[in-house]
């Protein structure tokens, strides 16, 4: 299904502060748990393959409605 792209965003801002890509499924969660280490408080990561969104979570890592 992938690849992969990992949108970080913080509080109050349009633009992205970080966009990270993986290929394969399993990589996903342990990019999300590198990019809430690298941006503590941010407000959500987006996840989306080429297709889709898949899924947001929050700051701690909690999956979040869009």
């Amino acid at each position: 299904m992938g690849p992969y792209t990992l949108t970080v965003f913080s509080a109050g801002s349009v633009s992205p502060v970080e966009i990270a890509h993986v290929n394969r499924a399993p990589e996903v969660l342990a990019k999300i748990t590198e990019l809430l280490e690298k941006h503590k408080g941010c407000e959500r990561i987006r996840i989306d393959t080429v297709t889709a969104h898949l899924f947001t979570v929050d700051c701690h890592g909690d999956r979040v409605e869009d």
